[in-house]
């Protein structure tokens, strides 16, 4: 029996190696990923983190703004309005740019994002 189970371990360690290596990853098909999906949002076991704010600080909400700023207005753009403006506001985190004090026009981005979950409520720029 005791060498079934050195035996067993062998081979589960073996089979986990095996398994991350990426030269043998398959991606996934669409049925398979729709049953995922409907598995994941359906379950209600699967929700650890319901009850969890998912962006507890100014330095995470910032971090999350700048992945959509970027993109939506190029990172030197954006870059260039700090430092930022953030504060918390009932559950929601308020980010904006500031001007440069030589700039008499212009605006700044607006962000808006869902502590809880850091989802984008709005996000705008001002002219």
């Amino acid at each position: 029996m005791r060498n079934f189970n050195i035996f067993a371990i062998i081979v589960l360690t073996m089979a986990t190696f095996c398994s991350c290596n990426k030269k043998h990853w398959i991606p996934i098909d669409s049925e398979t990923l729709k049953r995922h999906y409907s598995w994941l949002i359906n379950d209600s076991a699967t929700s650890i983190i319901k009850n969890t704010v998912l962006v507890p600080d100014t330095a995470t909400a910032v971090k999350i703004a700048e992945t959509y700023l970027f993109e939506v207005y190029g990172k030197d753009k954006i870059v260039e309005e700090r430092p930022y403006e953030i504060g918390k506001i009932n559950e929601y985190w308020y980010i904006t740019g500031s001007l440069p004090k030589y700039s008499m026009c212009g605006g700044t981005f607006e962000i808006l994002l869902e502590a809880s979950t850091g989802k984008v409520v709005k996000i705008g720029h001002g002219k």
